[in-house]
């Protein structure tokens, strides 16, 4: 289980106005509130997982470049992504957001290695100005397959985003592959604290790495 909460001040020495037009405000102090409650479950027989999160952040005085970005994959590039299956990479841009999302991983396999995964995020938010759309609401479902062996996980994903909007209809679609190498993994006295995939905590894992 993990309870977490998250402050961030941005100072800016050159603010103001920018862009061709001038059109987009750049703010001197930005803030940022973010705050999660995360629960993770193993089956002991059948090692079915599921895991459940509530996240949720404000802010003060929020530009484009310190909105909250919430969208498709490429879960790396952040230490706590905010995904919801079926849209874009970080197609929405929110000030303030809530989101409840939740994963359960069957294996298919007796050694385990085959991982059968539906997944699913509902994430309430107000928009950044000038980003907006109608509709507060943004909510998705995914299924995917994964392997893994030893230090290799490869996963392919699919995702369905139901407010999405596309050529002027909602819903959406992704399909995501990911392919993982993880060149530190034999050297891990603890394999409770091996990374098990792409969208947990690096930071917190890196740290019970050094701990143990």
């Amino acid at each position: 289980m993990e309870l977490s909460a998250w402050y961030e001040g941005e100072f800016r020495t050159d603010s103001g106005a920018y862009g061709y037009h001038g059109d987009r405000e750049l703010e001197p102090f930005s803030q940022l509130m973010f705050g999660r409650a995360l629960l993770n479950y193993t089956l002991p027989q059948s090692k079915q997982s599921f895991s459940l999160s509530l996240t949720g952040g404000g802010s003060g005085h929020a530009d484009r470049f310190s909105a909250y970005r919430l969208g498709g994959n490429l879960p790396l590039s952040s230490e706590f992504p905010l995904l919801i299956p079926g849209y874009f990479y970080e197609e929405l841009s929110a000030t303030t957001f809530v989101t409840l999302s939740g994963e359960y991983d069957v294996p298919l396999d007796a050694a385990k290695r085959w991982n059968l995964i539906t997944y699913g995020a509902a994430a309430e938010m107000d928009y950044l100005p000038g980003l907006s759309q109608a509709g507060h609401l943004n909510s998705g479902l995914g299924i995917g397959l994964a392997y893994h062996a030893g230090s290799w996980q490869v996963q392919t994903s699919y995702g369905y985003g139901f407010e999405a909007i596309r050529d002027g209809r909602r819903g959406g679609q992704n399909i995501g592959i990911l392919l993982q190498f993880d060149l530190q993994a034999h050297h891990l006295a603890n394999p409770i604290v091996n990374p098990n995939g792409p969208n947990e905590s690096r930071g917190l894992i890196h740290f019970l790495q050094n701990l143990f």
